[in-house]
């Protein structure tokens, strides 16, 4: 274990008893409450705590959304982005507090007279603590966001500890009717510590990484989102009390703030480690990683918690009830069980609408925020008594439990499920732009895997839209029917190509098959058919002239990443199937590799032909390098990459060449790994993962850096070594099939024995020293990338499909 995970861990054991040890004094708080005022002034005090519930409902989402958003940037390893973010976002939201008190002081009168408040300077002392509560909800949450737990555990417990000081002192001093002034200044105390640690810690990184406007630029549809989910939470939690206050005489009201207050000892029991649901879950995210792990183990030890504490507050509260608040409680014990037990499954759908919430699905706290509506007006409706309101709560979180399970657990699949019901039906409605084409132009349909937007996009998909744009250009017909990754319309038009996206990872394959049958059939003179590792197998059901395109031959790819039956079943498509099916059909290549490792593996007899990968030269152009001995790689992060070997390469030449900076650009699988392996060889401070990035900042990227690098174990040509050069960055790269073609050894780059580290690691150091030749190399490069153009590749790609 890691010296940071050791860490880790104890802050967060730190927070959990902090926080543990804040609700123990928070309980202490109010017993000693309960013990000491008379109902009335229990009564008022429980309204200020509303108030403060309702003053920070739009605080809360905004702190949820500062957690969320650095915990995603410093996961995905963008400190520089994360602290920009929430020095701007507290900013923007200090302005919007001090209208949001300007408001509030002009409504103190309206809001002492709704609620019988004698004493309007109650409410209008709340005004200044509007201001130091944006300092704490940040602070706290970009501190959590960071995973500053102890740091945490800090603030939770000064605000805690001054608010039960502060109390004694009032009550014991004889002025228990100003008890309630206890609650602002914990506040005010609890934002100072807070603004001290943030003093040290937010400051602009000694090395800033690349800050793009879409990193810090606020996401406003999860703020708005996470204010529908925190006013459930005060719904079930607040407002009851609010209603009880208006609809129930004041000693019946009084008995109900005393049960709501039991309710919320259970779920403050229950929700202990709520507060780690959105950094590890945000983390999890950045880095690209499935966050069920740490969802399903919070979820266990969250309804472990709330059940105990049920256990001793609601099946046992006969007992440990009047033991803490004393004989006058008895009267509310009859509804400990059904209201304790609402309260828990209450707990446990705040929960699963937190998760579904950081994961961007928004229709759970629209149901959250429903089932609260359902509250209200049962409470209405039904509020006769302390039992009639006690119910109507039970029953509505016990109900809105049964809903928001059922939907958390077809939510991933019933999304798929969805998708694929809309996709059947479209088969009897007509799709895109059905107008003739002109006589005297083609029509092309072409099956790809995936498009330009698919989230997983790759060279693959550039191939394809650069091609089909340009056919597009000459007044042709061009259609790409793909899989859609859940995230674009179903239909599109890209620069002019229609995009038809159904179905999934699988089932694109089986509405190929349908959509074409009922669809395309007869629309169209030419498929292309794009194997990406297993082919749509069109000769098997279509009629027209079919082109089989494939980047390079998988096996060998297949054999190293794939695991049994997937392995098997993936080589035996590739090496007996495809034979069988694609024996006459032409095929389309990307490089001379390619093409004689197609023609040794016996997928075809039929003619193969050499279309090249182009460059846009106008956008990818030389610049301005690092003013450090800057490396890159650019990819996804997938295990026959083999980026290991630029990591452990990197290490070697940082002995060497000391100022040396590393960059990986991409996402992947296999970026967990990877980063794991950085810190392991203690390099992790001079290799920077930036996960997927834009095309702006991929150029930008090319053209920064001294060296590109690629340790690929196949590629079927390596578009980006020939994107590289083109910015003026030599290339050090595999000797593999494919690229023995991009690079030119050694005029635009060098190639090196695949996997061999020490090799990698003296050619990246040699050109790091050598400037004369890199600057030549560079100079070669952009001639080499000149060579390479999409205008000749599309205009070459059209006469072999329409033999002209």
């Amino acid at each position: 274990m890691t010296k940071y995970s050791t860490r880790l861990i104890s802050d967060s054991g730190t927070l959990v008893v902090a926080m543990m040890l804040s609700n123990g004094l928070n309980f202490v708080y109010n017993a000693y409450l309960g013990r000491n005022l008379s109902f009335e002034e229990f009564g008022l005090i429980t309204l200020v705590n509303t108030f403060l519930f309702i003053a920070t409902m739009f605080l809360s989402g905004f702190g949820s959304t500062i957690n969320h958003r650095v915990a995603y940037l410093f996961g995905a390893h963008k400190q520089a982005s994360a602290i920009k973010f929430f020095t701007l976002t507290r900013r923007n939201a200090l302005f919007f507090v001090l209208v949001l008190a300007f408001f509030w002081m002009l409504s103190a009168t309206t809001i002492s007279r709704v609620f019988q408040i004698e004493d309007p300077h109650l409410v209008l002392v709340f005004s200044p603590v509007f201001l130091f509560l944006v300092f704490m909800i940040a602070g706290r949450s970009f501190l959590s966001g960071t995973f500053a737990f102890g740091q945490v555990a800090l603030i939770y417990l000064t605000e805690s500890i001054t608010k039960l000081v502060s109390v004694f002192i009032l009550v014991n001093a004889g002025y228990s009717s100003y008890a309630y002034l206890s609650i602002p200044f914990s506040i005010v105390c609890a934002a100072i510590v807070s603004a001290v640690i943030l003093f040290g810690r937010v400051k602009k990184p000694k090395i800033e990484d690349v800050v793009l406007s879409e990193e810090i630029k606020f996401p406003f549809s999860f703020y708005f989102a996470a204010i529908f989910s925190g006013l459930s939470t005060t719904a079930f939690l607040s407002i009851d009390v609010l209603l009880a206050k208006h609809y129930l005489p004041p000693v019946q009201a009084g008995e109900y703030a005393l049960l709501s207050l039991v309710g919320k000892m259970v779920y403050f029991s229950g929700s202990l480690l709520n507060a780690f649901m959105i950094p590890y879950v945000s983390r999890d995210l950045g880095k690209g990683k499935n966050p069920n792990t740490a969802f399903y183990t919070l979820f266990a030890l969250e309804a472990f918690l709330a059940l105990n504490a049920f256990a001793l507050f609601g099946l046992l509260g006969f007992i440990t009830i009047p033991f803490l608040f004393g004989e006058k409680s008895l009267t509310i014990v009859p509804y400990l069980t059904l209201y304790t037990f609402g309260i828990v499954m209450f707990t446990l759908t705040n929960t699963i609408v937190q998760y579904r919430l950081i994961r961007h699905n928004y229709v759970f706290p629209v149901l959250a925020i429903l089932n609260a509506v359902a509250m209200y007006i049962g409470i209405v409706m039904f509020h006769s008594d302390v039992n009639s309101i006690a119910t109507v709560v039970a029953t509505t979180a016990i109900l809105g439990f049964i809903v928001i399970s059922i939907c958390h657990v077809i939510a991933d699949q019933g999304r798929y499920i969805f998708r694929n019901m809309i996709d059947l039906f479209d088969l009897f409605t007509p799709v895109g732009n059905e107008e003739e084409v002109d006589a005297s132009k083609k029509r092309v349909l072409i099956f790809n895997w995936r498009d330009i937007k698919h989230t997983k996009a790759g060279g693959a998909e550039v191939y394809v839209h650069e091609l089909a744009k340009r056919w597009v250009g000459e007044g042709n017909k061009v259609t790409v029917f793909c899989g859609n990754d859940g995230n674009c319309p179903r239909y599109e038009e890209i620069d002019g190509v229609e995009i038809v996206r159904r179905g999934g990872f699988y089932f694109v394959y089986i509405w190929a098959f349908l959509y074409y049958l009922l669809k395309f059939r007869g629309k169209y003179d030419v498929i292309v058919d794009c194997e990406n590792g297993i082919p749509f197998f069109t000769p098997l059901y279509t009629k027209e002239r079919q082109f089989l395109v494939i980047h390079h031959v998988h096996v060998d790819v297949f054999k190293r990443s794939l695991k049994p039956p997937f392995r098997q079943l993936a080589v035996f498509f590739e090496t007996q199937l495809m034979p069988y099916v694609y024996e006459n059909v032409e095929v389309i290549t990307v490089s001379p590799s390619s093409k004689k490792e197609i023609e040794e593996s016996g997928i075809t007899k039929g003619p193969i032909h050499v279309i090249y990968n182009g460059v846009n030269i106008e956008q990818y152009t030389p610049g301005k390098k690092a003013e450090v001995p800057t490396i890159l790689l650019l990819g996804r992060l997938q295990e026959y990459k083999s980026v290991d070997v630029f990591v452990k390469a990197a290490q070697k030449v940082l002995e060497k060449i000391s100022n040396a900076q590393f960059i990986v650009a991409g996402d992947g699988e296999e970026r967990k790994k990877l980063e794991d392996l950085a810190k392991s060889l203690h390099i992790s401070d001079r290799i920077k993962f930036l996960g997927k990035v834009t095309h702006e900042m991929k150029v930008h990227l090319y053209r920064n850096a001294w060296i590109f690098v690629n340790t690929s174990f196949r590629e079927g040509w390596g578009i980006t070594t020939i994107e590289a050069n083109a910015c003026g960055t030599p290339v050090v790269a595999s000797r593999v099939a494919g690229l023995i073609d991009s690079v030119k050894n050694p005029h635009t780059g060098y190639l090196v024995e695949y996997g061999n580290v020490e090799e990698f690691a003296d050619r990246i150091g040699d050109l790091l020293i050598d400037e004369v030749t890199r600057n030549e190399m560079s100079r070669q490069s952009v001639n080499w990338a000149k060579e390479y153009s999409w205008d000749v590749s599309a205009k070459k790609a059209w006469g072999v499909l329409f033999n002209v």
